[in-house]
């Protein structure tokens, strides 16, 4: 068995219009949520061998951000410039790709690819993969070479509106429950 975590990037800003997409930072809201949602994978007990990230601001930001959370050194998360504007092919050949020794991966990017990809491995149909949502996913494979649509079931869902901030501390967030399958 497998697992794949598949994390959207955080709300950016786009207060500055001069600033590429590419090279567009998170905003306020967006680095609240990734620190919140980093705090609920370490809660939760996640470890990652290992986090490839696009290497568009916003998503590399967002992952080390969520390293942080969990203790994953940010200097061994792999930047993918091919991530950005990618379609789900493109990361399917990546994840294939992968060291057979790695059991849990997490890959952090873009919509619509990532929305896309999350119901191609697991023929689910999802309403919205919001920013900095996280969907985890346990895949019925033993190498990943094997990885193909449907060979995926999606476990749960995590969106930010589903955990309530504490208005006092960000270290104290409230649950609603996430979407489990």
């Amino acid at each position: 068995m497998k697992e794949l975590t598949i994390i959207r990037h955080a709300k950016s800003s786009w207060d500055n219009p001069s600033i590429s997409d590419f090279d567009r930072p998170l905003n306020s809201r967006g680095i609240q949520n990734a620190t919140m949602m980093g705090k609920i994978l370490h809660e939760e007990g996640i470890i990652f061998d290992q986090i490839i990230s696009s290497s568009a601001n916003r998503a590399i930001t967002t992952a080390n951000t969520i390293a942080c959370s969990i203790g994953y050194p940010k200097e061994n998360i792999k930047k993918e410039l091919n991530f950005y504007g990618a379609d789900t092919y493109t990361i399917f050949t990546k994840l294939k790709r992968l060291n057979p020794s790695i059991v849990h991966v997490a890959i952090c990017g873009h919509n619509p690819t990532f929305h896309s990809l999350i119901e191609k491995i697991c023929f689910t149909s999802i309403v919205k993969f919001p920013t900095c949502a996280i969907a985890s996913i346990s895949l019925e494979i033993n190498m990943w070479k094997e990885l193909s649509t449907g060979s995926g079931k999606l476990k749960v869902l995590r969106r930010p509106r589903d955990y309530i901030l504490s208005l006092i501390h960000i270290s104290e967030p409230t649950r609603r429950t996430p979407i489990s399958y």
